[in-house]
């Protein structure tokens, strides 16, 4: 996925300010991305709501759950 899918994504949920993929993959092999958001209120909406969505056959979740 290109960040631009990412912000696409999670733009539709609540106001993105920044969002990122890096190149390389953590630890245990597996790849990660950024999203910024315009307040805490907004992250931890995003975050219920998306938490454990299925993308292009991969489960999105956030460390904290």
């Amino acid at each position: 996925m290109h960040w631009k899918g990412l912000w696409a994504l999670f733009s539709f949920h609540r106001e993105v300010k920044d969002a990122f993929i890096p190149n390389k993959k953590s630890k245990v092999g597996s790849r990660f991305g950024f999203v910024r958001f315009s307040s805490v209120t907004y992250a931890q909406r995003v975050i219920k709501r998306l938490n454990g969505f299925i993308l292009l056959g991969y489960r999105i979740g956030s460390e904290n759950g």
